[in-house]
């Protein structure tokens, strides 16, 4: 693999800064970040060292007051390279329900929602106990469904993106239904701008009803907003 040497020592160093890290994610993504997985997975866990990319975040952006830079009800467009952009998501607890959000809670949340994704990305968490999915893994290859579909599912793992936890999620067959952290929790996915090859053809998301796994909804969601398009 190039380069395998000069990676190694960075990964072998959590104390580095993160935009050291990042930029070592720019060199695994480029070169193809399917293949890199398992690297990328275990270098983005250093982004919570030491709250390394939240005091970066902070400075650069709230600093210089780019709070615009909100992309959803939960996230922030949070850093942007040539191969790839990265976003920030909060998550509330489950506390919050008592508060006067209305049905728009779940949806913006994607809170107990079984859903798929349109892109490849790589999640880690950077503050608090973090959100639990539980995993369902596609039997099969991955065919064009449409609603009213009964997917072919099997329920994998539960798995918490607590501080410092990673994950690679595949686009289109991994499925996952999030549920609410126990407390405030943040954090970041790293998204390719392109896709390797595997899945490049099908961006539609799907929505699936998690008591019969029928397709309930398949929509086709903007990956990028203007600012991460044009690498601003």
């Amino acid at each position: 693999m190039p380069h395998a040497s000069t990676r190694k020592s960075k990964l072998s160093k959590p104390t580095a800064s993160a935009q050291n890290i990042l930029d070592s994610i720019e060199d695994l993504v480029a070169e193809g970040y399917r293949k890199n997985s398992a690297e990328i997975t275990e270098l983005i866990k250093c982004l919570a060292v030491d709250d390394k990319f939240l005091d970066l975040y902070f400075r650069t952006v709230v600093g210089q007051a780019h709070l615009i830079d909100m992309i959803g009800a939960q996230c922030f467009f949070a850093h942007a390279s040539k191969s790839y952009f990265a976003r920030l998501n909060f998550w509330l607890p489950e506390s919050t329900r008592r508060l006067p959000v209305g049905d728009r809670f779940d949806q913006y949340f994607s809170i107990g929602i079984l859903h798929n994704h349109a892109f490849d990305f790589f999640t880690v968490g950077l503050l608090g106990p973090g959100y639990r999915s539980t995993f369902f893994k596609y039997n099969g290859t991955i065919a064009n469904h449409e609603e009213g579909d009964v997917l072919p599912l099997e329920r994998e793992e539960d798995f918490f993106l607590d501080k410092g936890s990673a994950r690679f999620v595949p686009k289109s067959s991994v499925f996952h239904i999030q549920f609410e952290p126990t407390q405030y929790s943040l954090s970041l996915n790293i998204i390719p701008r392109k896709f390797d090859d595997v899945g490049a053809a099908d961006l539609s998301q799907l929505i699936v009803d998690p008591t019969n796994l029928t397709v309930v909804r398949k929509f086709y969601p903007e990956l990028l907003d203007n600012r991460a398009s044009s690498g601003a």
